[in-house]
């Protein structure tokens, strides 16, 4: 190992963090919800780890993240609306 490459500083690059932002976005979102109700701790913890996950396989990075968390939440909210609970 040279001299340079030892004071050379280490340079990261938006491409080269892009990839760890929704798995760490989904980490910090599952933190926000300590000392939830373990309801919402299904309800929201579980898709969003999911989504987590899965995202290297989410065709646009973080904004196709955030669109596929809401469209669970929302077959989620549609699915328990069509079982038949009673509205309080």
């Amino acid at each position: 190992m040279s001299a340079t490459a030892v004071r050379r500083p280490l340079r990261l690059s938006v491409a080269s963090l892009t990839p760890a932002v929704v798995p760490a976005c989904a980490l910090l979102g599952l933190a926000a919800l300590h000392g939830a109700g373990l309801r919402v701790l299904v309800v929201v913890g579980i898709p969003l780890l999911a989504v987590g996950g899965f995202s290297r396989f989410l065709p646009r990075g973080p904004r196709a993240a955030v669109l596929t968390f809401a469209a669970l939440l929302l077959v989620g909210l549609l699915g328990r609306g069509c079982r038949g609970v009673a509205p309080s």
